[in-house]
């Protein structure tokens, strides 16, 4: 990853970093279309297969392959989780078998926003 993409941010932990992002999610999908719906997608990331669960607004994280698959890079997924791109243009890209109910989530949990942009001290 160059210096000048996604921000110099990267995952280390693929997991770990999921399941940190679970409370943020909910938060986002109980003021979305998608907080009624039950359904799932599977994020294959760097060949590991994440599947991302909703029921009622209640979010699950597991690794297995599931319904819905997209499949992504790990920078990818990182520019989606930063706001460095919006969920809507990588599945545009991309040949995936994702249903509409799992489009509503992929739209709650990686919402158009301003990307984040760390603090020059940081370095």
């Amino acid at each position: 990853m160059g210096r000048k993409d996604a921000g110099m941010m990267a995952i280390v932990n693929l997991a770990e970093t999921l399941e940190h992002l679970v409370p943020e999610w909910e938060r986002r999908v109980a003021y979305s279309p998608a907080r009624d719906e039950r359904t799932e997608v599977t994020l294959a990331v760097g060949g590991r297969f994440c599947c991302v669960r909703t029921n009622r607004g209640a979010i699950d994280v597991t690794f297995r392959a599931g319904s819905g698959k997209v499949s992504l890079t790990e920078r990818e997924l990182m520019q989606l989780i930063s706001g460095h791109a919006y969920v809507e243009n990588v599945l545009d890209t991309r040949r995936c078998i994702v249903p509409p109910s799992a489009r509503a989530l992929l739209a709650a949990i990686f919402p158009k926003r301003a990307p984040y942009v760390w603090p020059f001290d940081r370095f």
